[in-house]
């Protein structure tokens, strides 16, 4: 019997079939070399869209971005400040908060009546303190969650991702107190310093643990405390003690650890606050904050200025956990201060913006007529910039 062409097509299959079946098994092998290399990013696949992966540079696309900017003027000679809240611009005065969109367009109002108010955000929380007076309120979008007026003047407040607030206020017979409140606004503790002044409080990003920085002038020099406390307010066995050091600013990582800048020094502390870290810098530090709620970012020059007219450089320097620094970014001059939204970085030296990311490579820049005060990014490829009488909204084409 003799073996025919359609005998031969039906013993196997297709030329076709087979093309389809290799691109089938070759798109099943890169896929899972993707979830392999996301999940080695610390990637939340569960959460994460395609358009966050095309957004975070995972995906091959050009990094190099155009600002395009709109502006908006505002009254300057009101004590008005700025910040950002679940894509919203929020402006506040002594009378009202206002939220604002990307286009300029009032979204809400809420009346306040307040002397001197101060912006706070952390995560879908939003917090106002009225500093030098008494009132304080917390909102969830659009929501207030509550308001509490504390029986003394408030010095400073801070508030976490998960809406736990720690408030430095005025205290009788004492030199300053610390009262934690949780999300429900119920006190968690109060706590007075009779000796020393109370400079800054904050709830750990678990709410499991609260710093207590305070600084002690009864000697020559100016000696920094840094106490630490558990939500019922008990003290614990690991306080630690600087000579001759101001610690203006502390952050709390996604795991606990602590990072606290000093003007020339900073350190960054475990979750059970040993320290595991620590570089002291020549010139001076400008700013700092936590980028990817993993990383400690440091802008700072890194050696002292040699002449009247000279700015020197600046460095930011990115540093995982672990003290290791992962990337630099280098440019002229000084930097003013510096804000991050996930792994993306805004660098404000005055009169120009340029953002970065984790790697150190910029992906936009933007110069401007006037003096840049503040940055806050809206999302990812948004960013309010605040100047003296106007603010705006920078967007990454």
């Amino acid at each position: 019997m003799g073996i025919t062409e359609n005998n031969i097509r039906q013993d196997g299959p297709s030329r076709g079939v087979k093309i389809i079946v290799f691109f089938l098994l070759l798109l099943i092998i890169s896929g899972t070399a993707a979830v392999a290399y996301l999940k080695s990013q610390d990637v939340d696949l569960k959460s994460v869209s395609i358009k966050d992966l095309i957004d975070k540079g995972f995906i091959n696309r050009n990094t190099r971005y155009e600002l395009v900017s709109t502006e908006f003027e505002y009254d300057a000679n009101i004590n008005t400040v700025f910040d950002t809240h679940k894509g919203y611009i929020v402006k506040c005065s002594r009378d009202n908060l206002i939220y604002i969109d990307s286009n300029g367009n009032e979204q809400w109002t809420y009346p306040l009546s307040l002397k001197n108010p101060v912006l706070k955000t952390a995560g879908s929380y939003l917090l106002v303190a009225d500093y030098g007076a008494k009132s304080i309120l917390t909102f969830s979008g659009k929501e207030m969650r509550w308001e509490k007026e504390l029986d003394n003047n408030i010095i400073n407040a801070d508030i976490n991702a998960k809406g736990y607030v720690a408030v430095v206020h005025e205290e009788e017979r004492s030199r300053g107190a610390v009262s934690v409140y949780n999300r429900q606004g119920m006190n968690c503790f109060t706590i007075g310093k009779a000796e020393n002044f109370i400079l800054s409080s904050k709830v750990s990003i678990s709410a499991k643990s609260v710093f207590i920085n305070s600084v002690d002038t009864s000697g020559i020099s100016t000696n920094t405390i840094l106490e630490f406390a558990d939500l019922n307010g008990n003290i614990l066995n690991n306080k630690i003690e600087k000579e001759d050091t101001v610690f203006p600013s502390l952050w709390f990582m996604d795991n606990d650890s602590l990072l606290v800048v000093g003007d020339s020094m900073f350190m960054i502390l475990d979750k059970d606050f040993k320290e595991k870290f620590q570089q002291t810098v020549k010139g001076k530090i400008f700013s700092s904050c936590i980028v990817d709620g993993k990383y400690a970012v440091i802008a700072a020059n890194p050696e002292e200025t040699t002449g009247i007219f000279e700015s020197g450089s600046s460095g930011i320097w990115v540093y995982n956990s672990n003290g290791e620094k992962i990337s630099e970014y280098n440019l002229k001059g000084e930097v003013k201060n510096i804000t991050s939204w996930e792994d993306v970085i805004a660098v404000n030296s005055g009169n120009k913006l340029r953002i970065i990311d984790l790697d150190g490579d910029l992906l936009a820049e933007y110069s401007s007529k006037e003096d840049i005060k503040e940055v806050f990014f809206i999302n990812r490829r948004e960013v309010l910039v605040i100047c003296k009488d106007k603010f705006l909204v920078l967007k990454m084409k």
